[in-house]
């Protein structure tokens, strides 16, 4: 069976926090630490929904004027 790219949510020290495990099995990205594991969730599935529609660019962020 091929591997897949899977999200995982985990308990740490400051709460709650996800990570992205490619199918690979290396960690490729990892939330900050949120208080609840609902909380996790939720941010899990919005980083999932964003990554859907999200686009390649290799052009830097522009920082607004201050």
């Amino acid at each position: 069976m091929k591997r897949r790219a899977r999200f995982e949510i985990f308990p740490s020290a400051d709460g709650w926090r996800w990570r992205l495990i490619a199918s690979n099995q290396l960690i490729v990205a990892q939330s900050e630490g949120y208080s609840t594991k609902s909380n996790a969730k939720r941010a899990c599935t919005g980083v999932l929904r964003a990554a859907m529609n999200a686009h390649l660019s290799d052009e830097p962020i522009r920082e607004a004027a201050s």
